[in-house]
């Protein structure tokens, strides 16, 4: 039996997800071996095709543009999707989970399982709608899914059988690397680590862009340098694991007396640790209190 996904939700994780999905099909069925769309080594055949791919979202024209955009089938009630599927994507926001577990608490779960994306909600909140015999898996991947680069931390409270487990680790790895944690708290840490740490980058690359004006380069100019810079670091660290961590490569770059040094001591001297440090603290603080907001009343 083929599994089918379900997604519920056409947000911008979702979509992200959905289109990595089949960007990572059209790469394996493309008949030229040496265009762009091989330029993963490392990419393994497609996990999933269309045909397996439901979506379920509120507006009709949403609708029509899901199922144009990606060739998936698309359906403004959650039940149609939930009925033909194995593994029921939750993709919502955290304040519109509730109205999807009322929704959909009467299906017949067995042989189920859903995956929630929403931030802050713990499993122990979806059981008081959903049951105890559900088996619910809490992910909390990131926007790269799209171009199969997300980072993904999952946990679940229950027994997940092999072959289910086989299925979520294929699913994941299909727009990215994924992680299983060790306890549900981490979820909100991944959080703060890769589900909003992505935002952190562009907020840094927006700095260096209004910065980089000054300096005569046009927009477009400085959409390319920023982004193969930030490319560059990338692949430095990920083809050189063993160059040493994070410390030991900047004081590399940082030549006594040079450029580098002066701009990484005023980084220094705005004490920036406590700055980030600050920064995902309050990602933390607010997914834990989105928990506390949204479910009170469950």
């Amino acid at each position: 039996m083929t599994d089918i996904f379900a997604f519920i939700g056409a947000g911008h994780l979702n979509r992200a997800i959905i289109s990595g999905l089949i960007s990572s099909t059209n790469k394996d069925n493309c008949e030229h071996s040496d265009c762009c769309c091989n330029n993963n080594s490392e990419q393994e055949d497609s996990f999933l095709s269309p045909e397996q791919i439901l979506v379920s979202c509120k507006s009709e024209q949403t609708a029509k543009t899901i199922a144009r955009d990606f060739s998936v089938k698309c359906f403004t009630d959650n039940r149609t999707v939930i009925e033909k599927a194995s593994f029921l994507i939750l993709g919502v926001r955290p304040n519109q989970v509730r109205e999807v577990l009322e929704d959909i608490k009467q299906t017949d779960y067995q042989d189920k399982v859903i995956v929630s994306f929403a931030a802050g909600i713990n499993i122990a909140s979806y059981r008081r709608i959903l049951g105890d015999n559900v088996i619910i898996v809490r992910a909390m991947p990131n926007l790269a899914a799209n171009c199969q680069s997300s980072v993904t931390g999952i946990w679940t409270d229950c027994e997940v059988d092999e072959e289910q487990a086989e299925i979520l680790d294929d699913f994941f790895a299909s727009f990215g690397s994924a992680v299983w944690l060790d306890d549900e708290t981490q979820i909100d840490g991944i959080t703060a680590l890769s589900g909003s740490g992505i935002a952190y980058f562009f907020r840094l690359m927006q700095a260096m862009a209004a910065t980089g004006e000054r300096f005569g380069f046009s927009p477009d100019e400085l959409y390319d340098i920023i982004s193969l810079t930030a490319l560059g670091a990338a692949t430095a660290l990920l083809d050189n694991p063993d160059d040493g961590d994070f410390a030991q490569r900047v004081q590399k770059i940082c030549t006594k007396g040079g450029t580098t040094e002066a701009a990484i001591s005023h980084f220094d001297t705005a004490n920036i640790d406590a700055t980030v440090e600050a920064a995902m603290q309050a990602a933390v603080d607010r997914s834990r209190a989105l928990s506390e907001e949204i479910t009170k009343d469950w």
